[in-house]
């Protein structure tokens, strides 16, 4: 599955969508949904299992090289 990747933390992204506030100590959305905030590009889920690129290209150079390890 392709997704753009925006640039930057996470937390920032979701900046640009609408307010994050702090709450009882963990950030909310205007929706009242917890927003993450480990200093990383996606949410932990995805930051930590998925192979992230910045480019169409750059993703088939990856997988370029992943095929190529293993022949």
């Amino acid at each position: 599955m392709a997704r753009h990747i925006g640039s930057g933390l996470y937390v920032d992204q979701v900046r640009k969508r609408g307010p994050v506030e702090r709450v009882d100590g963990a950030l909310r959305d205007a929706d009242g949904l917890t927003v993450e905030d480990f200093d990383l590009p996606l949410n932990l889920m995805l930051a930590c299992s998925v192979k992230a690129a910045q480019s169409a290209e750059h993703a088939l150079a990856v997988v370029a090289a992943i095929l190529t390890s293993r022949s």
